[in-house]
């Protein structure tokens, strides 16, 4: 054999699957899947079974391969995750016969490589089979309204506590029971994330997403885990993964100029809605420290989303307020000006700014009415 051909066998030969190393939470969850899989085969056939009878469908029921093996692998990452902390917090796993910890469920897809819907199927069969139970965890956070670029507080989601079966029985199903969760001295249900906190550093299931598919394939299935047990990880062991965008933050804390600031708008454009408003709301603040006009942070901020949603819809707004912004910073040295914001407003109106993005139709708040929440990725749930 040419010494060509030997390196190409034994190149392919590594990239083969190997089975995990015995005792790795890899090997374990995989044992648990093996034994999970009857049950959830014949819960799961039951269930299939009744909806048809209800549909009044009649013939023969099966279960769909690709839905089986998809259940599969969401509960061996979930079951995995559970394994990876009772390793890290140095607990004897073989004497657990069911385990609960918290996790944001979003990051599934990371770890699965399917998408989100796929992956909330997958969690609602797992549950309807009783393999996994789940109990979401709420707090109250800040978000800024992009009407009025005030800070409202509105109930959201940060996660889910999860209970998984690791030593799956017929006889057993996954449950979590309220009373055992944390709660706080007089005895309320603890917030298990600071949600404000990690949205202003950047640790989010959205952010983690973007990261991961900006970037190159995650370099193992580790670090994918490492994604969706950091939430349920102390500060000190928590995965380091998932970071802010620190360059548009660094820009603007920095600006001294329209220009600068509007660079840093630009940027804003491949940012999800929840963290633009952070971002939009940092430019406000730039903006009245350029200006020396501090109490117009909310006046500023309605600019600025006027503008950014008019980008999204395709007409042009960052040049005219560049202009504009730039005109007023001219003046202002040049004469005494009390009201730079109203003179923007005026340099605006000038050019047409107003009518053409101002006072279009306002884009819909952050809270609609009735009490709907923001959930971590972004969208409105409750």
């Amino acid at each position: 054999m040419s010494p060509v051909v030997e390196a190409a066998v034994d190149h392919t030969l590594q990239q083969l699957p190997r089975p995990p190393k015995p005792g790795t939470p890899e090997a374990l969850a995989a044992q648990v899947v093996q034994l999970a899989e009857p049950i959830m085969r014949e819960r799961l056939f039951r269930l299939v079974h009744a909806e048809r009878e209800a549909k009044g469908k009649k013939g023969k029921t099966y279960l769909r391969a690709d839905r089986v093996e998809r259940n599969l692998t969401v509960l061996r990452a979930l079951v995995e995750g559970a394994y990876t902390l009772i390793e890290a917090r140095g607990q004897q796993a073989q004497h657990i016969t069911s385990y609960s910890y918290f996790t944001v469920l979003d990051v599934l897809p990371i770890v699965t490589g399917f998408s989100t819907a796929s992956c909330e199927r997958a969690t609602g069969d797992l549950r309807a089979c009783g393999l996994l139970a789940t109990w979401s965890d709420w707090t109250t956070a800040e978000f800024l309204d992009r009407e009025t670029g005030e800070k409202v507080s509105t109930r959201a989601r940060t996660g889910a506590w999860v209970c998984l079966e690791l030593k799956p029985d017929i006889h057993r199903r996954a449950a979590i029971f309220p009373s055992e969760l944390p709660r706080d001295e007089a005895g309320q249900l603890k917030a298990a994330r600071d949600l404000n906190a990690d949205r202003r550093t950047g640790r989010t299931a959205w952010q983690a997403r973007k990261e991961v598919r900006e970037s190159s394939s995650l370099q193992s299935k580790k670090e994918g885990i490492q994604y969706l047990v950091q939430w349920a990880l102390s500060g000190s062991n928590q995965a380091k993964s998932v970071k802010k965008d620190s360059l548009t933050s660094a820009t603007l804390a920095s600006a001294n100029s329209p220009q600068e600031l509007v660079w840093s708008l630009q940027a804003v454009m491949s940012e999800h809605p929840q963290r633009r408003g952070e971002v939009i709301e940092e430019a406000a603040h730039a903006l009245t420290r350029i200006y020396r006009d501090t109490g117009s942070v909310e006046h500023y901020c309605r600019i600025l989303w006027r503008a950014t949603d008019a980008e999204f819809e395709g007409i042009p707004a960052f040049r005219q307020l560049e202009a504009a912004m730039l005109r007023t910073l001219v003046t202002m040295q040049e004469v005494n000006l009390h009201h730079p914001g109203g003179y923007l407003m005026k340099q605006l109106e000038r050019a047409g700014w107003i009518d053409s993005v101002y006072r279009k139709a306002p884009p819909p708040c952050w809270v609609r009415p009735g009490g709907k929440g923001v959930s971590d990725s972004g969208g409105l749930v409750g």
